[in-house]
């Protein structure tokens, strides 16, 4: 009878030792698979912080650099009849700390537009040559002249008439389009044949 009872008694031991040894393996195993699971998360935070600084790092960068250049005293002169071409000048100003180009321009006056400078050639005869773009130095005014640098429109639809204003729309490399009212001028004395210069 004794011994029934010590066999019991053993069972029973043996029964709740097994449930303690079980109960603290799942307790382990729980533990390790919640580390486990932190680890990813506490990496992707990082990664996310990261790319949110990054974005928010380059949005400054373009918000500084996407400042609008100044454009002021954009003119033209008035063209005889038969003119196909003219010339556009104007101040420009790039505000930026970074230098930027005009890289092309477009307007409704002229079926199409380039960039021309004055150059001298080797037997000291100044002509005008087609430029791909105008260079703006960061904080530095540029200056267009007929004799310089200068938009010259091509394939005029019409005359250009004094006290006629129109569009120009500048593409830069960096700043936001800029579209510049110009006013046509009547003609002054030395400047018209280099407004309306034949292209080359």
């Amino acid at each position: 009878m004794k011994s029934s009872s010590l066999k019991k008694s053993l069972l029973l031991t043996t029964f709740a030792c097994a449930l303690m040894l079980g109960a603290c393996g799942e307790d382990d195993a729980t533990k390790t698979a919640a580390e486990e699971t932190a680890i990813p998360t506490q990496e992707q935070t990082a990664v996310q912080t990261t790319q949110e600084s990054v974005a928010a790092a380059v949005e400054q960068v373009a918000t500084e650099q996407a400042v609008p250049v100044m454009v002021t005293s954009a003119s033209s002169f008035a063209t005889a009849s038969d003119a196909t071409n003219a010339a556009v000048v104007f101040s420009v100003e790039n505000p930026s700390d970074m230098p930027d180009k005009i890289l092309s321009a477009k307007t409704t006056v002229a079926s199409s537009v380039e960039f021309h400078e004055t150059a001298v050639s080797e037997d000291g005869v100044a002509q005008m040559r087609k430029i791909d773009s105008i260079e703006l130095p960061a904080k530095s005014p540029v200056a267009l002249s007929p004799t310089g640098i200068h938009v010259m429109l091509l394939g005029l639809a019409a005359p250009l008439q004094a006290g006629q204003t129109f569009d120009v729309a500048l593409t830069f490399e960096k700043s936001p389009d800029v579209v510049v009212s110009v006013a046509v001028q009547a003609p002054q004395a030395g400047e018209a044949p280099a407004a309306t210069h034949d292209h080359h």
